[in-house]
């Protein structure tokens, strides 16, 4: 590929972003980011408080320490409102974007979870949530894994989505992240889109449950640069459902987009 590209998912483990991600070529330069979200497996250290503006500065921070200057960044889910902030922030570090059915706009987080933000407010919440999700009847349900992915994964990337939990120092990070939530986020880096001149894809799930259905349109309609691919068959979680197309989608967006010579000297130089 022409450029780094660095991956950026929600409560997506290691595993589920390998499904992905191995189906690209030996050519590509890929970070996979484990960021701090809600199956991070190393808590916080101190008395630092998660916050999703902060995650979005740390992954500038792994570019810097990876040396990258510019990579196109690619987030699902709760995933792609850590891409936004970046763009919105720092759009001199963004190559392209891949934003595949994530929250965004006043849609953060979406409608059917509105809920999930006010649960720290209630003691015990996030665990007992955690030990619900355990049981397959509940979390196949509408309000549970039901509504983002067609079937449960592959049982180590399932227990990666549900072993961290039961670590208290990382239910206090998922507590302190929810608490941070807030449309302002989503909504004061939507009115940077028109700025931002470079190619942006947006891959959507063509059964997605969870997000408003004109959500696709308006992030398309928003950048001056961007256009709209429909993953048929494929519910909420993409990189679950779909991993194959969505791989192919991404290189195909990543080889009918080349970077400038004057990106690539940017991205090559940095990590000399």
């Amino acid at each position: 590929m022409a450029s780094p590209w660095c991956s950026s998912a929600d409560c997506s483990s290691t595993e589920t972003r390998s499904a992905t991600l191995c189906r690209f070529s030996p050519r590509s330069s890929v970070a996979s980011v484990q960021t701090y979200r809600l199956a991070h497996e190393i808590p916080m250290s101190g008395s630092a408080r998660l916050t999703v503006p902060l995650i979005a500065d740390m992954v500038v921070a792994l570019l810097d320490g990876l040396g990258i200057g510019r990579a196109t960044f690619v987030g699902n889910d709760a995933g792609g409102v850590v891409c936004q902030l970046v763009l919105a922030r720092h759009p001199e570090r963004v190559e392209r974007v891949v934003l595949a059915c994530c929250d965004a706009f006043e849609d953060y987080p979406p409608r059917r979870f509105k809920v999930i933000k006010w649960l720290p407010y209630v003691p015990g919440s996030v665990w007992l949530i955690g030990r619900m999700t355990r049981i397959r009847a509940i979390r196949r349900t509408r309000i549970g894994h039901g509504a983002i992915m067609r079937d449960d994964p592959e049982p180590a990337v399932l227990a990666s989505y549900l072993s961290p939990g039961r670590d208290r120092s990382i239910r206090r990070d998922i507590s302190a992240l929810l608490r941070s939530i807030d449309t302002r986020d989503t909504l004061d880096a939507a009115r940077t889109f028109p700025s931002f001149p470079r190619p942006v894809l947006v891959a959507w799930a063509g059964q997605d449950r969870l997000f408003a259905p004109s959500t696709p349109t308006r992030l398309v309609q928003a950048f001056p640069n961007a256009r709209l691919v429909t993953i048929a068959g494929s519910l909420t979680f993409i990189p679950e459902d779909e991993p194959d197309v969505l791989a192919r989608e991404i290189i195909g967006f990543i080889e009918s987009n080349p970077a400038s010579t004057a990106d690539l000297a940017l991205a090559n130089g940095a990590r000399r």
